[in-house]
């Protein structure tokens, strides 16, 4: 049973952003997510939900990770990468 999350509707992999969940059965026909969409993507969820999206990316990964779903896993990855290189280093 899909549900949605506070960071948009069902768990899907990742597309442009309208509010992506982790992941799911509807694959898209490419196989992987370019760069441009993975930087896409990742400055869509950072500009609506600011630090969080971070986190959600990476539970995301988690979700996928467990499902088995290796590729999903890896795209959910490397857009919590390009959120992190977005928001810069840390301050202390």
């Amino acid at each position: 049973m899909e549900r949605a999350g506070r960071f948009g509707g069902s768990h899907n992999r990742p597309q442009p952003y309208r509010g992506t969940g982790s992941c799911g059965a509807n694959l898209r026909e490419r196989d992987m997510t370019s760069e441009m969409q993975i930087h896409t993507i990742a400055r869509q969820m950072l500009e609506k939900h600011g630090p969080a999206a971070i986190a959600q990316a990476a539970q995301n990964a988690v979700a996928c990770e467990r499902k088995g779903e290796a590729d999903e896993a890896s795209e959910w990855r490397h857009i919590e990468d390009a959120m992190k290189m977005m928001r810069g280093p840390h301050q202390s």
